[in-house]
């Protein structure tokens, strides 16, 4: 039975990351991954700004498209614009972007087995065992990397209580080339086109990626919201729709939740971390991987109950802030009002993407006794 160090099981954004730390501090790491790589996966594809500091390569190779714009529709209707000097959200595709993480992994001594799946994972005393498709593994520690319904963490006894928002997304095709001109450069979002919840339009290379979110578990009629929003941006008829993948979003991690123990982690969608506004997930899987990597790199398996309490201190107080601002998608109508005459809330969001600032320090921006008497006052009046 062949011996490692750590075996991380899923190779999204958070374990390609957490592999390539630990391969380049000289442990012996293989990572699995149950699809052949590189793989497609349902998603919009954007990299904010704040997510693209915690990556330590160039992205060049990878990226689509470097948005400047950020527009905000309330069904077709311009609500907003944000301009900057700088990319807010890098487009790419999932299967790329996935794939060159991978890869950096194995540059830093990481062996990979794709197309094969875990089929268990028993804690021993000295280590774990971690059976797969392809043969059994010993392993000081595990980490499940391995998305929403965790089978390592459920193998690990890790308490994780999750609920789930919803998104479908496709690509979507023009054909005529020349059409994708209009949407170059600029990512926009379309709100009140599906309940508690908006549309999306993110540009990439030669297509565009659509979708829609919504906060509300498991929204009925997902799909007729998706082709109503098409229908909305005049873009059903001129372009193909390929690629259609329905996402369940883990979100709202319990307060009683825990990350890891003297067996293992979990890392990314496995630990249930995402924005509740806007469903991204890459900037908390990458930033848990960091977070992983020092702990076990430092500590071995001791570090790793110091781990999950880092993730509930770092991620729990913004998570909770960002899920208070989500109840203005229950208001579509106050939030458009806000837009229109208080931009400058929409400003300080974009700057939470940009890595400015927090979502606890937007909220108290916003939900301050100042900021609350400006927008009753203009709206009384």
């Amino acid at each position: 039975m062949d011996k490692y160090d750590v075996v991380v099981v899923g190779a999204g954004p958070g374990g390609s990351l957490l592999s390539y730390y630990l391969g380049t501090a000289g442990l012996k790491v293989l990572l699995i991954d149950r699809q052949p790589l590189p793989r497609y996966k349902a998603c919009g594809g954007g990299i904010t700004r704040r997510a693209a500091t915690l990556i330590p390569f160039n992205l060049d190779s990878v990226v689509e498209d470097n948005p400047y714009r950020i527009s905000v529709f309330w069904q077709g209707e311009f609500l907003y614009s944000h301009i900057s000097t700088d990319p807010i959200i890098s487009m790419v595709m999932r299967d790329k972007f996935d794939y060159f993480l991978t890869t950096q992994a194995i540059s830093a001594g990481v062996n990979v087995l794709d197309g094969t799946n875990v089929t268990g994972v028993k804690p021993e005393k000295a280590g774990v065992i971690v059976a797969t498709s392809g043969g059994n593994f010993n392993a000081g520690l595990v980490v499940g990397a391995d998305g929403v319904n965790s089978r390592v963490a459920r193998a690990l006894g890790l308490h994780i209580v999750t609920r789930y928002n919803i998104a479908l997304a496709a690509e979507i095709y023009p054909d005529d080339p020349e059409r994708m001109s209009r949407h170059k450069h600029e990512v926009s979002f379309d709100l009140n086109v599906i309940p508690e919840g908006y549309g999306w339009i993110f540009p990439k290379r030669d297509h565009l990626s659509v979708g829609v979110f919504s906060s509300v578990r498991l929204a009925k009629n997902i799909r007729k919201y998706f082709e109503e929003y098409l229908r909305i941006k005049k873009i059903r008829d001129e372009y193909r729709v390929k690629n259609t993948g329905i996402r369940m979003i883990p979100i709202r991690p319990n307060a009683n939740d825990v990350f890891g123990n003297m067996n293992g982690c979990v890392v990314g969608d496995a630990a249930g971390f995402a924005d509740p506004i806007t469903g991204e997930g890459i900037y908390y899987a990458l930033r848990g991987a960091q977070l992983g990597a020092e702990m076990i790199i430092r500590y071995g398996s001791c570090g790793l109950p110091r781990y999950s309490e880092m993730l509930k201190s770092e991620f729990t107080e913004e998570i909770r802030a960002a899920e208070k601002m989500a109840v203005f998608y229950r208001f579509p109508r106050t939030t458009r009002y806000v837009l229109r005459r208080f931009p400058k809330y929409a400003d300080y969001h974009v700057d939470v993407f940009c890595g400015g600032q927090s979502y606890y320090d937007l909220y108290r921006k916003v939900f301050s006794v100042k900021s609350l008497g400006k927008i009753l006052s203009r709206f009384m009046g």
